[in-house]
């Protein structure tokens, strides 16, 4: 039986091809496109830093738009963008979350302290006012 080339082959081939790409691409031995290139980055550098294992889910408070306390006031003027697996973008996330849980709840403490102290005592109970909204 002759072997035939993926284009030779018909959808089976192309689907084939296809497959075993993205498996390369996965494994880090197909640098082909931008995305593979930063995929395979991301990687190494949640290995440097210890963090390339399972972690909790971040809490739903790490989605929240804007930045983070401590972060740099601006960002790069260029965006650069790439399509990265869900699972990786997850692990990032709750990586960076779990690791910096307690400097952000301090840095949070720090810049408002007054807020840090309602959340640690609960709602005021005060009497209500001239202001004060009532039920009916």
């Amino acid at each position: 039986m002759e072997r035939r080339g993926p284009a030779e082959a018909g959808g089976d081939g192309r689907v084939a091809s296809y497959a075993h790409r993205a498996q390369l691409r996965e494994n880090g031995q197909l640098l082909d496109c931008l995305d593979a290139v930063i995929m395979l980055e991301v990687r190494a550098e949640l290995s440097a830093h210890g963090w390339d294992r399972n972690w909790p889910a971040a809490p739903a408070e790490a989605m929240l738009p804007g930045r983070w306390p401590g972060s740099r006031d601006r960002g790069s003027p260029e965006k650069v963008p790439v399509r990265l697996p869900t699972r990786l973008i997850e692990q990032v996330r709750s990586a960076y979350w779990h690791t910096s849980a307690e400097a952000i709840g301090l840095l949070r403490n720090w810049h408002d302290p007054m807020a840090a102290r309602t959340a640690a005592e609960g709602p005021a109970q005060t009497e209500p006012g001239p202001f004060t909204q009532r039920r009916l």
